[in-house]
């Protein structure tokens, strides 16, 4: 039985969702500034076109011509060029968002952090708050549930063709940063707080003498992690690729991969991915990986004489738990 392929996106829905991007950026602008959160030109699975920064520093600003560059990329005629879909980064403007993927949690959230007015639903059910604050620290996780992330300093969001304030609401609004008076505070203190919380339960699940940092260092171990990458699989665009592999990165760190040796064993497993990364946006997600890391490297790694044994089993239970896990995120 034939399968009917969906269709590449066209240059009018492209389009379609620049002036959605820049309006909604616009309108969360604080004062002086003639864009808000500055803008990232994304494929269709919503990782970055190569060219594009997600870590901006906190108040930087896009050029009005970088802003303009970034909106005439959803005219590309190239599709591979194109700009599908764009997203933000908050922190560049003083923005934090807190990403809820799953609706059973949003009472907790808004019991915690209180309401905004301002947010944005997707179609398939998530919804991003929106609040002002400084460039508090990602956090993918929130009390440890992954259908819960903060997005602060060095991340990005998309923007999601319908929500609060859909385009046709948009365009019809206010001057620049109209929205901006309506974002609540973030509670800086209350999220510390529970971070804090969440660092100290955590050595609880490691030994007392584990908790400095370990490397794989002998051919055993390195051995382990290349197996453990081929056991999970490459990472697929369309299908939470970019999920995939920024947790591929960060459970390889657990198992003692160094950076240096995480990026060998990335760039190899690229050559399986559908489509590969590239080697420049590979060395970007490992840097990722690494600078959001709050265990210490090596945390989960076996002594020698124990890793033969359960290497094989373990491997299989890490490669479900990433499974499920993505899976929960769609």
């Amino acid at each position: 039985m034939n399968t009917i392929a969906e269709p590449e996106p066209t240059i009018a829905s492209a389009v379609a969702a620049a002036k959605q991007a820049y309006l909604w950026s616009a309108a969360l602008a604080s004062p002086g500034r003639h864009i808000g959160p500055n803008l990232i030109p994304c494929r269709a699975d919503r990782t970055p076109l190569r060219e594009w920064r997600v870590d901006y520093p906190p108040g930087h600003e896009q050029s009005i011509g970088r802003v303009a560059y970034a909106l005439r990329r959803s005219r590309a005629p190239n599709p591979k060029w194109r700009a599908q879909t764009y997203s933000i980064a908050p922190a560049s403007d003083g923005i934090v968002v807190i990403d809820v993927d799953d609706m059973r949690h949003l009472a907790r959230v808004l019991s915690v952090f209180g309401e905004s007015p301002v947010y944005m639903n997707s179609r398939s059910g998530k919804v991003h708050l929106y609040y002002q604050g400084p460039a508090v620290p990602t956090t993918n996780g929130l009390w440890g549930n992954r259908s819960i992330d903060v997005k602060g300093a060095g991340s990005m969001i998309h923007v999601a063709g319908d929500g609060a304030y859909p385009y046709h609401q948009l365009r019809d609004r206010g001057p620049m940063g109209w929205l901006r008076p309506y974002l609540p505070p973030f509670r800086v203190d209350v999220y510390e707080e529970i971070l804090e919380n969440q660092r100290a339960a955590r050595p609880s699940r490691r030994c007392a003498d584990d908790v400095d940092e370990r490397f794989a260092t002998t051919p055993c171990e390195v051995d382990r992690l290349r197996r453990y990458m081929e056991v999970a699989g490459p990472a697929v665009a369309g299908n939470c690729g970019h999920d995939h592999t920024l947790y591929l990165l960060r459970n390889i760190g657990d198992l003692g991969a160094s950076e240096s040796l995480a990026l060998e064993l990335a760039l190899d497993w690229d050559e399986r991915n559908e489509p590969p990364w590239g080697p420049t946006e590979i060395r970007r997600a490992v840097a990722d990986a690494y600078r959001s890391r709050r265990d210490p490297i090596g945390w989960r790694m076996r002594s020698d004489s124990d890793t033969d044994d359960a290497t094989k089993d373990e491997l299989q239970v890490d490669a479900t738990m990433l499974r499920a896990a993505l899976a929960a995120l769609e």
